[in-house]
């Protein structure tokens, strides 16, 4: 799942593909408008609907605190 996640957000932005560090947003590779984008690529990818309430900094930090979100989603099949 995590490659997957990869994939989709080195669509928006190539260099996250390789990204380490510890704050994408905070970091400079993901703005507000490609947060929205990624939310509608992720929601498209994995079939889930992601609640408002969970696009929050927090859990677009990482590759890794992407995956959890994704991941709370596709478990439940509801919104999480």
């Amino acid at each position: 799942m995590q490659e997957q996640i990869k994939k989709v957000l080195a669509e928006i932005n190539e260099d996250i593909y390789e990204y380490e560090g510890e704050d994408l947003i905070a970091d400079g590779l993901i703005d507000s408008i490609q947060l929205l984008d990624i939310v509608v690529s992720l929601e498209e990818e994995f079939e889930i609907v992601i609640n408002v309430a969970n696009v929050v900094q927090d859990n677009f930090k990482t590759v890794g605190a992407i995956e959890q979100l994704v991941r709370q989603y596709v478990s439940t099949g509801e919104e999480a």
